[in-house]
């Protein structure tokens, strides 16, 4: 049946498997849009599709979800196929032409696609290769193989999906590390589909925020109770749901490696130099210099590390290993979730991620000229991130921002590295840039941010040398 079935041209758009950040997927689809036929179409446009086209379904357990069609008009599988047409007529026709014996086998085989249970990770490629130094989402110096056995486990636990037994939350972003942190590579970005989202309402200028970074559709409602005397118009009014863009990890240990005098020596939080520019560091409670998050609010990997599961999954680790978990969260798992040498594993394997190669030694005039440079610092103790892991003021309004941190106003970010940075779309804390060019112009605000006369010069420049100043972001 397997044999038939691309013998007559359906892998011709039901393609076997698609290569993905977490393997090869046994899909059956290329994604693609394809004219099916006038018989087929139901005369409704999408953007630029057309009524006559559609996406290629998917097969995997094609058998368990009858009936079949956009439509469902199809009872059966062969109904199915027999009702394409269009680009999928030769294949119609090649199926036509087989015995009936043929058709059954064909038949038989899509039932069997998708039926094994998943049992976690299934879809992982079992070939895929640990990245070696040199490579990207490699380590960022050659490892002894102490240290190569411990990184290699740090990444199968960033790459393992959680279960409810092993500590994943009832509140939860994402069940691995995995789901967040994937592009280009394991331990990268996120794209604009796995952004965390972040929900409050603003009362008399006050902003409430939900504890942790939940999704707001998987919380209970008896969590909701800023203002239980507004009515629901009124609260609908004043919440404010706000997307948080997952950062890369490459790099983070070159980052913990940079001094606080140095961070600190960059410091201008009165603009005292006259430029505009006034960035000044996140002082933590205890006196720590903070460098990670969008808030630059923490100050170490191993807290990085602590931070995101539980925010993000819901998974405790032992207080003594930091401050950014918490004793007990209340689910069936008994606390803390994670083994202290699990912890110290992915912490290893998250502080070793080398930073992405630059293709370039030279920092543009035109990054100077236009102010970049001004946060953008190319450099600190010799480590080419370009930036200052300062706050700065991006002048937006507080009843705009759901951030809220005894630390640092709403409208402050921390200045994000700019190294591979072509590989991390979108852009800003929000996603909301998908170019370079609009998370330029983004930076103005108005006129309320501290980038403004930056976003100004970018404007003035000719077109040419938008384009070459674009070009040398994408070789960092």
């Amino acid at each position: 049946g397997e044999t038939l079935f691309t013998e007559i041209g359906c892998t011709d758009c039901h393609l076997p498997t698609l290569p993905s950040k977490i393997g090869h997927l046994p899909a059956y689809t290329d994604l693609l849009l394809h004219d099916m036929g006038e018989q087929l179409a139901d005369g409704i446009t999408a953007g630029f599709a057309t009524g006559q086209e559609f996406r290629t379904q998917p097969l995997w357990g094609v058998g368990l979800h009858p009936p079949y069609l956009h439509d469902g008009r199809a009872d059966t599988l062969q109904e199915a196929i027999e009702w394409h047409g269009g680009e999928a007529s030769h294949s119609v026709d090649g199926w036509l032409a087989l015995t009936t014996a043929e058709q059954t086998s064909i038949l038989d085989f899509l039932h069997d696609l998708g039926t094994v249970p998943n049992q976690q990770n299934f879809l992982n490629d079992s070939a895929d290769q640990t990245p070696t130094y040199g490579e990207l989402g490699g380590p960022r110096r050659e490892l002894n193989s102490e240290e190569q056995a411990l990184y290699e486990r740090g990444r199968a636990l960033f790459d393992t999906n959680l279960i409810e037994k092993g500590g994943l939350s009832p509140m939860f972003n994402a069940d691995s590390c995995r789901a967040c942190h994937q592009d280009p590579v394991l331990g990268g970005a996120g794209g604009l589909d796995v952004n965390v989202l972040r929900m409050g309402w603003m009362n008399q200028s006050e902003t409430s925020v939900l504890p942790r970074s939940t999704l707001p559709n998987t919380l209970p409602t008896e969590l909701i109770d800023w203002d239980t005397s507004s009515d629901t118009d009124t609260f609908l009014a004043n919440t404010i749901i706000e997307a948080r863009q997952p950062p890369s990890l490459l790099g983070l240990g070159e980052i913990e490696y940079i001094s606080d005098s140095t961070i600190l020596a960059n410091e201008d939080p009165n603009d005292e130099n006259g430029d505009g520019i006034s960035g000044r560091a996140y002082r933590l409670e205890d006196g720590q210099i903070g460098r990670f998050g969008w808030k630059a609010q923490i100050p170490t990997v191993q807290d990085f590390v602590a931070d995101a599961l539980l925010q993000e999954i819901g998974v405790t680790v032992h207080p003594s290993l930091s401050d950014f978990t918490i004793a007990e969260d209340f689910d069936s798992c008994e606390d803390p979730e994670f083994i202290d040498e699990d912890v110290e594993a992915l912490r290893f394997f998250v502080y070793e991620l080398a930073p992405p190669a630059s293709q370039t030694s030279e920092v543009h005039p035109l990054f100077h000229q236009v102010g970049c440079d001004s946060c953008h610092t190319p450099s600190l103790d010799n480590v080419p991130l370009f930036s200052d892991l300062l706050l700065h003021d991006m002048g937006y309004p507080d009843t705009t921002v759901v951030d809220h941190d005894p630390f640092a106003l709403a409208s402050e970010y921390r200045t994000p590295p700019l190294w591979g940075i072509k590989d991390t779309a979108p852009y800003m804390h929000d996603g909301s840039a998908e170019t370079l060019h609009e998370a330029i112009l983004q930076h103005s605000n108005g006129g309320a941010g501290e980038a403004f006369w930056s976003v100004e010069q970018y404007q003035a420049l000719s077109t040419n040398d938008r384009q070459d100043l674009l070009r040398f972001l994408d070789s960092l």
